[in-house]
């Protein structure tokens, strides 16, 4: 039985994630249940030893040799695995991207919410929730010895006896949605890419699912390059459309916006990338710069404030005293020179590639510096 979640819009975006979360609480309230994101709808929910022969034998009949087989070829291969039980074996196999007769389950709805949402931005994803009973055609395991991963996943493998199983409910995910629910459990919950794919295999696998994302990034920044700024970000978008978590995608289409002068998409885009990579001091910086061009000097040394917290860029230091001039903050312009210079940082010399001349800075900003300032200058 499958819920449908409708499309999402701006303004009952939160509501409809809300409903989305109601309605696996209402369906799983009362009963002993397990539960299974998955990015687009499968025919069946099975096993990839199963979806593998599937077009032999669709009634799974011969799936209990081919694992036995299997489990035997992994213990002459790997003869350090011999000790441990086959289900231990299997699962390892299983979160290592193996072919196994397990279907990964999670003991977390908000989980599963995650991997029914992370990836296949054009398809709708479901949400499965699996009534654990005695006397089901499948078994649970959870690994005795788990990974780091399958810990942050809450992780419960169901072996079904013939390679796959039928539901107890189904909630489907519009692919509108998706991107809305990503971002809720990222900032409500921790849930995200870091945490869900918290070891190196794992990282593997969300690449795999992201590779086409990835394309679209690099045929962004190679266009960018050439300085076909409007075609770069047109690729730059579908990477978010692909990903929406794609950090390096947003700073990239902010730095495009910046170079075709709309200051205003460019910092929408660089604070997005902030909220996922907040200790970043180029998209600080950056972001720094594009308020800069509003001329919002005063928001400006914020992103620069945050920048040199974890890099002291000399270009930095400089844009952060410029900002000072603007605002007339004569008493902190001084103390920037005097700080930068006790660091081995010229600002005078980057305010002299920039301007060329003092009477050139106040010939072009109209902003008349003190004769303190101007003499450390050089003026």
């Amino acid at each position: 039985m499958a819920a449908q979640i409708p499309n999402n819009s701006p303004a009952t975006g939160l509501d409809t994630v809300l409903e989305v979360l109601n309605d696996v609480v209402r369906k799983s309230g009362g009963g002993n249940y397990i539960y299974r994101g998955e990015r687009k709808i499968y025919p069946k929910v099975s096993s990839s030893l199963y979806r593998r022969y599937e077009e032999v034998d669709s009634d799974g009949s011969g799936i209990g040799a081919v694992q036995e087989e299997i489990l035997s070829q992994v213990k002459s291969h790997a003869r350090h695995v011999s000790e441990l039980v086959d289900m231990e074996i299997l699962s390892q196999l299983q979160h290592n991207g193996g072919d196994t007769n397990l279907i990964d389950f999670t003991e977390d709805y908000l989980t599963a919410l995650f991997f029914a949402c992370d990836g296949e931005p054009n398809e709708p994803g479901r949400v499965i929730l699996l009534a654990v009973e005695a006397g089901a055609d499948y078994t649970t395991y959870r690994p005795s010895t788990p990974l780091n991963r399958v810990i942050a996943q809450k992780s419960v493998f169901v072996h079904p006896h013939k390679g796959f199983i039928e539901p107890n409910e189904t909630i489907i995910i519009s692919s509108a949605l998706k991107p809305t629910i990503l971002d809720y459990l990222r900032n409500h919950h921790g849930i995200s890419t870091e945490t869900i794919y918290n070891d190196i295999h794992g990282f593997i696998r969300h690449q795999d699912i992201h590779h086409a994302a990835y394309t679209e990034l690099y045929t962004g920044v190679t266009l960018a390059n050439r300085e076909r700024y409007e075609e770069s970000i047109e690729r730059y978008s579908e990477a978010i459309k692909l990903n929406p978590q794609m950090a390096g995608a947003y700073s990239s289409r902010g730095e495009a916006y910046y170079d075709l002068k709309n200051y205003e998409a460019a910092i929408i885009d660089y604070e997005k990338a902030l909220s996922f990579d907040p200790g970043n001091s180029a998209v600080c910086h950056n972001t720094g710069l594009a308020y800069a061009a509003l001329d919002e000097y005063e928001r400006a040394v914020e992103y620069y404030d945050r920048a040199l917290e974890s890099d002291h860029d000399g270009y930095t230091l400089y844009c952060r005293f410029e900002a000072r001039l603007f605002l007339g903050e004569w008493d902190k312009a001084k103390q920037e020179m005097r700080f930068a210079a006790l660091s081995g940082i010229n600002l005078a010399g980057f305010f002299g590639d920039e301007y060329k001349s003092i009477a050139n800075f106040q010939q072009q900003t109209g902003v008349t510096l003190p004769a303190d300032i101007a003499g450390m200058l050089g003026g």
